[in-house]
């Protein structure tokens, strides 16, 4: 394949669930001379190298853009976002029958801004236990190891070592960081760490910033769920001739009120375009709505 054509066909495999094997079938296929599979596979290593560099200039310049947008809303600390993150694994299991330790070997952390309603991905950070060539290696009796032991290793952790969602945040938090900026809110499920390693990476740039940590609507609404449960009202409150009939009718109103909060809350913010006008104009109706359910449920 000519200089010229081998880089953008690797441009388009990075973005597409075929790879350079399926690529060099479709290529014969159709009757075009596949090129070697060895030359395939350097040029993908540059063209992914590029990709990631690219990458990066690409999120430090959206954060310059939101501490733009910050200055002319007239923020007092322009560079302090607000974001939302989480961590995706390749497996839907925590652990595994087959093998020790942890059932995912990949998992990537997520950062997102809030402060547009672009929500724009700010920040990245990976987690690899998975190396073809390390494997390959020691199949063949060498004595290497990874991350690190060989040249051209994709691991980033070692494979007896857990993934660690707090470690994750604190590493995609440092990579902000480095752009001179500071994350003020988090906003992330209800079993994640990553708040806290975002708090921890940010409190070395500033010993004394506080990252708060938010629940998401969706936890949050889940969360006051289990509380409505777990309170004790009184017996002959709710109807039913048995004990299994007043519980399906506790579970009935619990319900109820998770989604009536989570409907007044969903439709105070679906015609706003951005927090400040969300609080000037509709949080009193918010705020007297759950003062009232609170009232109610003391009185029971």
């Amino acid at each position: 394949m000519h200089c010229t054509m081998r880089y953008p066909p690797q441009v388009a495999l990075q973005d597409m669930p075929i790879g350079n094997t399926k690529a060099r079938l479709l290529m014969t296929t159709i009757g075009v001379p596949p090129p070697a599979r060895s030359g395939m596979e350097t040029t993908a290593n540059i063209v992914g190298e590029k990709i990631i560099e690219l990458n990066k200039h690409d999120m430090n310049d959206r954060l310059k853009t939101l501490e733009e947008v910050q200055k002319l809303r007239g923020y007092r600390q322009p560079n302090a976002i607000s974001t939302q993150l989480d961590t995706r694994y390749n497996t839907n299991c925590i652990v595994s029958r087959h093998k020790f330790g942890q059932a995912a070997s990949q998992a990537v952390t997520i950062v997102a801004e809030n402060v547009t309603e672009q929500h724009e991905v700010v920040g990245m950070v990976l987690a690899n236990k998975l190396c073809w060539t390390g494997a390959w290696l020691r199949n063949k009796g060498f004595d290497v190891t990874c991350p690190g032991g060989h040249e051209n290793c994709t691991a980033t952790m070692a494979a007896p070592v857990p993934i660690n969602e707090q470690q994750m945040g604190y590493e995609v938090g440092k990579n902000i960081c480095l752009q001179n900026f500071l994350i003020n809110y988090a906003t992330t499920d209800g079993d994640g760490r990553s708040a806290a390693g975002i708090q921890e990476a940010m409190r070395e740039m500033e010993p004394l910033w506080e990252t708060e940590r938010l629940d998401d609507p969706t936890h949050l609404g889940q969360g006051m769920f289990r509380h409505l449960m777990k309170a004790q009202f009184d017996i002959n409150i709710f109807p039913g001739d048995t004990t299994e009939e007043k519980q399906e009718s506790k579970k009935l109103f619990s319900l109820d009120c998770k989604d009536r909060c989570q409907l007044i809350y969903n439709t105070l913010f679906s015609n706003q375009t951005s927090i400040t006008e969300f609080g000037k104009k509709n949080a009193f109706y918010f705020r007297s709505y759950l003062g009232l359910l609170l009232r109610f449920l003391q009185r029971l």
